[in-house]
């Protein structure tokens, strides 16, 4: 089955005048479905370029195949012909790398698809919630995402914003003068028993930026391997990860511009530890 993306016409015009103003497409992608059978379709009805549309004609553009799609092993945030975006549980390698040439997460979801994927963002294999894919080697970069992160830390955390410049040291991030700059932007939401959850979000995306900022000010994250002490609130019932989830993102599709709003409900971990029953 062919996947398609659909754009509905907002003016009287062409169909590559339409193209033309969309944000995430070319003049080379634009050409090269009209060579493509089925390539540009107006009301369901093949069309070339010059074809003229009016308002509210729709316009779909053949992406690729997905004849042998399986599954999805995972909940499914928004997904169109274009982008995937995936609630990702805690545990899993995002990418393959030696040890996870097929059980990433990009492996398992290109198996059950049939066609490749491209990452849009990237999680630490222990870090649970949202992760975009795009569906075609051309989908640009996702510069203007906005990401709302939830953690657990020790101690009763108090509002701030962190920006001590981190540097890379023996496979942790360690606060440093000559380090790259990075600014965390912590509220807190509510206490829990020895600690607090907290929404975060970030500025430059250093690796483990949140963890090694967190642990800098004093409030470590429960269970962080590297960067913090075991949790001392009930934390038996679960398999010790650093409790961090990505919560909420906010995106522009990058051919149509609307705007994507997705979130990402806490996972049962976090839950048992904030005392609160899973639904």
């Amino acid at each position: 089955m062919a996947e398609r993306l659909h754009i509905t016409a907002d003016r009287n015009g062409t169909v590559e005048q339409l193209l033309a103003r969309q944000p995430g497409l070319s003049r080379r992608q634009i050409s090269r479905l009209k060579f493509l059978p089925a390539g540009l379709l107006v009301n369901g009805i093949p069309a070339r370029s010059v074809t003229p549309v009016k308002p509210g004609d729709d316009v779909s553009l053949w992406l690729h195949e997905s004849s042998h799609r399986r599954p999805i092993p995972y909940r499914i945030l928004f997904e169109d012909a274009l982008l995937l975006v995936v609630d990702k549980p805690a545990g899993m390698v995002v990418h393959p790398s030696p040890g996870h040439e097929q059980d990433s997460m990009q492996s398992v979801l290109e198996a059950a698809l049939g066609h490749p994927l491209y990452l849009k963002g990237r999680l630490d294999k222990d870090t649970s919630g949202i992760l975009v894919f795009g569906k075609a080697s051309w989908v640009p970069s996702l510069t203007k995402t906005k990401k709302r992160y939830l953690a657990l830390c020790h101690g009763q955390v108090q509002p701030q914003v962190i920006c001590t410049p981190l540097k890379l040291q023996d496979r942790t991030m360690v606060p440093s003068l000559d380090g790259k700059s990075a600014l965390t932007y912590v509220t807190p939401v509510r206490s829990i028993p020895g600690g607090t959850l907290v929404s975060v979000k970030i500025e430059h995306g250093r690796m483990h930026q949140i963890r090694a900022h967190m642990a800098s000010a004093g409030y470590p994250l429960l269970q962080d391997p590297l960067y913090g002490s075991s949790c001392e609130c009930g934390a038996s019932a679960t398999e010790g990860r650093a409790m961090l989830h990505c919560a909420a993102v906010t995106l522009r599709h990058p051919v149509t511009g609307d705007r994507l709003d997705l979130a990402a409900r806490l996972p049962d971990d976090f839950l048992a530890l904030c005392g609160v029953s899973s639904p």
